[in-house]
């Protein structure tokens, strides 16, 4: 999946900006939102997000750790 820069600076989910994460993983360029575990970041696991394996869900830009999939999702 790609995005336009301009859309991901301007993509806003729940607490996600692409400028927060760009400051929690301290890099200068903002941070694609299939690069984090969803479930982790929501519930304030910020570090532990960017770590691990991740499946990529096929409708939107989020990917998850393998034990962080919503209820009734298949991987």
């Amino acid at each position: 999946q790609r995005m336009h820069k301009s859309c991901a600076q301007d993509y806003i989910c729940s607490e996600y900006s692409p400028y927060q994460a760009q400051l929690l993983f301290r890099t200068e360029t903002p941070v694609c939102p299939s690069h984090f575990c969803w479930h982790c970041y929501d519930e304030r696991y910020k570090n532990s997000s960017r770590f691990g394996t991740l499946v990529d869900c096929e409708k939107c830009f989020r990917s998850f750790h393998t034990q962080c999939v919503p209820a009734g999702s298949k991987v």
